[in-house]
């Protein structure tokens, strides 16, 4: 399903009646451009540059299962829905200041894919992961070493000279690449 794509130029060029209407449960935002009201229903949010303040642009979203940032500056922790289930973090600039961090990974438990691959300078201990993760797919920097991974993982994808021993679950398929 394509995502609704709302840029400010297109917005105001949108009228009064379509924009009442328009109740999208997938939006991209880009540049920090935000609506007035972001739907409740929505259910896939896609935040493409700008600054992210969580308080502000997740409060209110109840069934928010699937999320990712591309590019953006968070302002504060970031506190997920209960109800996410996939979360995707894309930050490619190694002047960018502000990478993923482990506080920031306060995962909730429905959790099934946590996507770092396009981080390419992730590089932290990620804790406990959530009991119902199914993909875990890590970039090209991350060297720490991986604790235990959850029984019904089944797509493990890091990073080729990853240095540390793993015990996969039975069911996981590994993936080493190269993207560096």
């Amino acid at each position: 399903m394509a995502a609704n794509r709302l840029c400010p130029r297109e917005a105001w060029g949108l009228s009064k009646d379509i924009r009442m209407r328009l109740k999208p449960s997938d939006l991209t935002l880009e540049g920090g451009w935000l609506p007035a009201a972001v739907p409740a229903t929505l259910q896939r949010l896609c935040f493409s540059g700008g600054t992210f303040d969580a308080e502000e642009h997740l409060a209110g979203i109840a069934g928010l299962v699937s999320l990712t940032f591309d590019g953006c500056e968070r302002e504060s922790r970031i506190v997920y829905p209960s109800t996410l289930q996939s979360l995707t973090i894309l930050e490619e600039d190694p002047a960018f200041e502000l990478e993923p961090s482990t506080a920031d990974l306060d995962l909730p438990s429905a959790l099934e894919v946590l996507d770092l691959q396009g981080s390419t300078q992730f590089n932290q201990p990620l804790g406990k992961l959530p009991p119902h993760l199914k993909e875990l797919h890590l970039g090209p920097a991350f060297m720490q070493e991986l604790g235990d991974l959850p029984p019904g993982l089944q797509h493990l994808t890091l990073p080729v000279w990853y240095p540390h021993a793993l015990a996969v679950p039975g069911s996981t398929r590994a993936t080493f690449t190269y993207d560096g």
